[in-house]
């Protein structure tokens, strides 16, 4: 296990997201700015490079060699060629993302960003551009938590954790569809999967006709496990995030089917980790709030290594 921060040139003291470009970089959003790995040197980039915000909670690299940045404060920019270039889109978006950081569904060279409770919009980013999608819906008194958007089928997934219900709602056609699912809040998703969180269970739910989704599998926490986020990598296995330290992680494919998950494997349980990224080299990176950030160069070989 490496451990970077401040002595190897990540000066900065919280790391939120971690991502990796087409060629292999490492990005790193962090309250001093962005932070891009080359597996030798960091090079950050902060006010002086033209961010007008340099509390970055992520990024989204790009196939045509952009990186979207998104700051806590939604001073929305991207890097091209090296360039920071600001996007002055704050009075376009009317402050729809000024409690949390929107979710973001990439396809191809075009960005989708939209609000994490009752969205009204979906802004499309594309070649420095934005533009933006209304959603025709009518809340009323509900309140629906935004799970993801479909881009090649215009459906929104929207949770109602009270009813037990998925809304999947058409914003071109104004078809809706109501799923049953568990309550909770969603702890995350990937293609057809949805981790939810009821009380102290995960519960996996995945999309299948043809009634639409059902529960495959679930995991009963303990009391000490406090879970606040989670992650699907892209082998289909769970990570999950604890409040007061470390990370759980799960050594099978959601897609195997299985009643119960196993038993996890607790992972820096000395580190609050914020986020969890399994590189296309089965390498994982754990970015800590303020600790830096953990690499463990082939940890399936055996897992139990790293788990410090």
């Amino acid at each position: 296990m490496v451990n970077y921060s401040d002595e190897e040139g990540l000066n900065c003291s919280y790391t939120y997201h971690l991502r990796q470009d087409k060629n292999g970089f490492i990005w790193i959003g962090s309250d001093n700015g962005l932070f891009r790995f080359d597996g030798k040197e960091f090079k950050q980039y902060g006010k002086k490079e033209g961010l007008k915000n340099i509390d970055i909670i992520s990024c989204e690299p790009l196939p045509n060699g952009e990186v979207f940045i998104l700051p806590f404060l939604n001073d929305f920019a991207y890097l091209k060629n090296g360039r920071v270039i600001n996007l002055n889109i704050n009075e376009y978006v009317k402050n729809q993302f000024s409690s949390s950081i929107p979710k973001v569904t990439r396809d191809g060279n075009r960005l989708y960003l939209y609000g994490n409770l009752n969205p009204q919009n979906i802004f499309i980013y594309e070649n420095g551009k934005v533009k933006k999608i209304p959603i025709p819906l009518e809340y009323g008194k509900r309140y629906f938590a935004t799970l993801r958007f479909e881009p090649h089928t215009y459906n929104l997934y929207l949770h109602d954790p009270h009813q037990e219900d998925i809304l999947v709602y058409n914003i071109i056609t104004g078809k809706k569809q109501h799923l049953k699912a568990g309550t909770g809040s969603m702890i995350c998703e990937k293609d057809d999967l949805f981790v939810f969180l009821n009380k102290n269970t995960i519960e996996v739910y995945q999309l299948s006709a043809p009634s639409g989704i059902k529960k495959i599998s679930s995991y009963d926490c303990s009391p000490q496990e406090n879970v606040f986020y989670g992650l699907i990598d892209k082998n289909n296995k769970l990570w999950l995030n604890i409040s007061n330290g470390g990370v759980l992680y799960f050594n099978q494919s959601l897609t195997v089917k299985k009643r119960n998950l196993g038993t996890p494997i607790k992972i820096l349980e000395r580190y609050v980790i914020n986020n969890v990224l399994v590189d296309k080299d089965d390498n994982v990176w754990f970015n800590s709030r303020n600790n830096g950030v953990f690499s463990s160069q082939n940890p399936f070989l055996p897992i139990i290594s790293i788990c410090l």
